[in-house]
């Protein structure tokens, strides 16, 4: 069984503050929606990746988009008058980010298709910097532990260098690994 991560490690309280990873350091990758709908199971609305830009397998290292539309529909109500994208939903789109990166390290042509996969937790969430309409969010994920059951990951939000959000995340994989799959 994987061990679990603690959420006071000092990799953690230095992610609220600076980006996770120099991007200019990645390997860039350019995967678009469809690419990431052969990674995770996720589909619109509520996919919430445009690109995976940035991927460094042997890091555990990924890294990709979100453009923050005016017209959200969530800007109607969080909050009028103050637009701020909701944490939670910033979370999520890294989560899915970190999603695409078991993805690719399960099956690099994805052929296959994605996994089930459930959020079993999310930990020491912080939200530090406000989104708002029209920001490009950049999401970084990190793999902290994986087995054929459960995957763990950093996450991290930013608007140009500007941390807004870090969370660790884990998940458990519904479905087992597909045959020809390495897991």
């Amino acid at each position: 069984m994987m061990a679990e991560v603690e959420p006071g490690r000092p990799d953690l309280r230095r992610a609220r503050r600076v980006p996770l990873v120099d991007l200019a350091s990645v390997a860039p990758a350019a995967v678009g929606r469809e690419g990431i709908e052969r990674l995770i199971p996720h589909r619109a609305p509520f996919l919430l990746l445009d690109r995976l830009t940035h991927c460094d397998p042997e890091r555990g290292l990924i890294a990709g988009e979100r453009a923050i539309a005016h017209n959200d529909p969530v800007f109607d109500g969080h909050f009028p008058g103050e637009p701020v994208y909701p944490g939670s939903l910033q979370i999520e789109a890294a989560g899915q980010l970190a999603l695409c990166l078991e993805g690719l390290l399960a099956s690099p042509s994805a052929l296959d298709g994605p996994r089930q996969v459930r959020a079993i937790g999310v930990r020491d969430a912080r939200f530090v910097f406000p989104v708002r309409p029209g920001d490009t969010l950049t999401l970084i994920a990190q793999r902290l532990g994986h087995d054929d059951l459960m995957a763990s990951a950093l996450v991290q939000t930013l608007v140009g260098r500007q941390v807004c959000a870090v969370a660790l995340i884990e998940c458990v994989f519904v479905s087992p690994p597909t045959a020809g799959r390495a897991a």
